[in-house]
């Protein structure tokens, strides 16, 4: 977003792209993969071209479709509302769009991060960019192939997301063979230093990523 802040053309398959090119400049083989909210489908849509190279996956407020999918229901309406707004333009003075994105995705912040999300936002991507970024999330649909992903994989989601409700992680678990699912309590879509259980949340991520535990014995971890 701060090297080019205006890109026409956004989709999923150019988000993958962008991953794929990343690791092949890094020369890496195998890797252990991290995701959160909108990153996930990426992650689904790269595995689905490479999925014998990713030895562990972590995956965070993740879906396994699209939010325009009808399993979605009010959270594709409160969507559809935001869109409305970005379309409008956000980069005027009333930073409306930004404190709906705001409130979508940390709906308890501390004054620090809504402070800091807002003018991340704000400078790094504009109103017709968000459209296409959201759009690219729109219409994916993983269910069946997450049935074919059977590297380890520790599913996080927050009891009370808002953006992207606790089912929704809940259901990529039971679909995934080798995974394993951890309800962090937190109603943020990501997680953030201010996170009431970030440090507990990210030693297990770590534990689970560098092998020390399996998916299950992490999963029974509470925080």
């Amino acid at each position: 977003g701060q090297s080019q802040r205006d890109i026409e053309g956004l989709t999923l398959g150019g988000f993958a792209a962008d991953l794929s090119a990343v690791v092949d400049a890094a020369g890496l083989d195998n890797f252990a993969l991290l995701t959160m909210a909108h990153g996930c489908p990426v992650a689904f849509e790269y595995l689905s071209s490479n999925p014998d190279r990713v030895d562990r996956l972590v995956l965070y407020g993740s879906s396994a479709t699209g939010w325009r999918h009808p399993d979605w229901g009010e959270a594709t309406e409160r969507t559809e509302a935001i869109m409305a707004v970005a379309r409008l333009g956000r980069d005027a003075d009333a930073p409306t769009f930004r404190r709906l994105t705001v409130n979508a995705i940390l709906p308890d912040p501390t004054s620090a991060d809504a402070a800091w999300l807002d003018d991340y936002l704000r400078r790094t991507i504009s109103a017709r960019a968000s459209v296409q970024l959201v759009e690219a999330i729109s219409g994916y649909d993983f269910r069946e192939k997450l049935r074919t992903y059977d590297m380890p994989a520790l599913v996080l989601h927050a009891t009370d997301d808002v953006a992207i409700p606790i089912a929704h992680g809940r259901r990529v678990a039971e679909a995934m063979p080798n995974s394993s699912f951890h309800e962090v309590s937190s109603r943020n879509h990501i997680l953030t230093q201010t996170d009431e259980h970030c440090r507990e949340t990210l030693r297990m991520i770590a534990g689970f990523l560098s092998g020390g535990l399996s998916p299950c014995a992490e999963a029974n971890l509470q925080p």
